[in-house]
């Protein structure tokens, strides 16, 4: 006989599996222009994965040849997160 719990985890993912219709009006008119050019950007396409990967490598950082470049890590405000800075400085001759 399944105990308790196994039927409480059940019951949990049949919710979970239930869709929630949200219509413009339960959208906060500040957020839905945002929602909008969102929804339009961030489609699982060839163009959206394009995107991102420009994004992706535009993020981290190009090196400039009259500049000496360090990559370091930092701790965040947040516990246990690091930030990624990338410093640059003129090279030593």
């Amino acid at each position: 006989m399944p105990s308790a719990d196994v039927g409480y985890a059940y019951c949990a993912i049949q919710e979970a599996e239930t869709l929630m219709r949200v219509t413009r009006d339960q959208i906060d008119p500040e957020l839905r222009t945002a929602g909008v050019l969102a929804k339009l950007l961030f489609r699982p396409s060839r163009r959206f994965f394009k995107l991102m990967r420009k994004l992706e490598k535009r993020a981290e950082g190009k090196s400039v040849a009259t500049l000496e470049c360090e990559q370091r890590w930092v701790s965040s405000l947040d516990e246990g997160k690091r930030v990624r800075v990338r410093l640059y400085r003129p090279r030593s001759r």
